[in-house]
């Protein structure tokens, strides 16, 4: 969503024509804040999974920047595909795939502050 869509877009709850928000997360509480969050500045929220399913939710996929509801929100989450899209590709050589960036991030986050040290299992995964 556009920052410019959250005040005239917020409705409130019930409203039939309420835009909904795709939230991805691995910390249930964390996860269960922000919808609440979403939920009182006017919006619907979705639990669209973890963090390593949170591309589904990137530039260039169903749902980027849609103002739909729950069930289109749903819908588009569900018709995202791994490739990633020219809009998300930082440069010619950027990953094909969403999983294919996955490995490479998490090697270069475990390589940070001795990471690699203390989570070996990790990086061998990687």
């Amino acid at each position: 969503m556009k920052a410019t869509h959250l005040q005239p877009a917020a409705k409130p709850a019930g409203d039939p024509d309420r835009i909904a928000l795709a939230v991805a997360g691995d910390d249930a509480k964390a996860k269960s804040t922000a919808m609440a969050l979403i939920d009182e500045i006017g919006f619907e929220a979705v639990d669209a999974g973890s963090i390593a399913e949170s591309w589904r939710q990137q530039p260039g996929s169903p749902c980027y920047l849609k103002d739909y509801d729950v069930k289109g929100v749903r819908e588009a989450l569900a018709e995202a595909t791994p490739e990633r899209k020219p809009e998300w590709r930082a440069t010619p050589n950027s990953p094909g795939t969403y999983d294919a960036q996955h490995r490479v991030s998490s090697f270069a986050m475990y390589q940070v502050a001795g990471s690699e040290a203390r989570y070996p299992e990790r990086i061998a995964e990687s």
